[in-house]
């Protein structure tokens, strides 16, 4: 039988006192949180954010988005909660979510990237395109943006 992370659970490295410490506290946080208390959901947060920020960190993303995609990751943490079913750590689950995270945002960067590039090809070809003499707005432009 394999867990969450597609591991044989034979095969999973028995955890730490500390670990198992953080592991049942998580469960018993969700386990909270699905019950009602809604503030269980924070306390993964504060618990958590710093770890989220440094495997991002560790990912290489810029300093400049490393806030915001934390804040992607709890997002996706908290409308997919309900579906943590324990087979694996809560640790485990939010470190694959963030690494998903990172992923997508590499892939609307690429595609970001890809739109730049278009963009500023057809600005190059229009630029280097003759004016057409009859077409007053171009003129127009002409004269306006010509110094004289």
């Amino acid at each position: 039988m394999e867990d969450e992370t597609g591991m044989p659970q034979a095969q999973r490295k028995p955890l730490g006192v500390e670990q198992q410490l953080r592991a049942e506290r998580d469960l018993r946080l969700i386990e909270e949180y699905r019950t009602g208390r809604h503030d269980a959901f924070d306390d993964l947060v504060h618990a958590y954010q710093p770890i989220v920020q440094r495997v991002l960190a560790q990912l290489n993303v810029a300093a400049t988005d490393i806030e915001d995609l934390a804040q992607e990751v709890f997002m996706r943490v908290y409308r997919n909660l309900h579906r943590f079913r324990g087979q694996s750590s809560f640790y485990t689950w939010l470190y694959r979510i963030t690494v998903n995270v990172f992923f997508d945002h590499n892939k609307k960067r690429k595609r970001a990237d890809v739109r730049l590039q278009r963009l500023q090809n057809a600005m190059i070809d229009v630029s280097n395109a003759r004016p057409d003499a009859d077409d007053p707005f171009r003129a127009a432009f002409e004269r306006l943006t010509t110094d004289t």
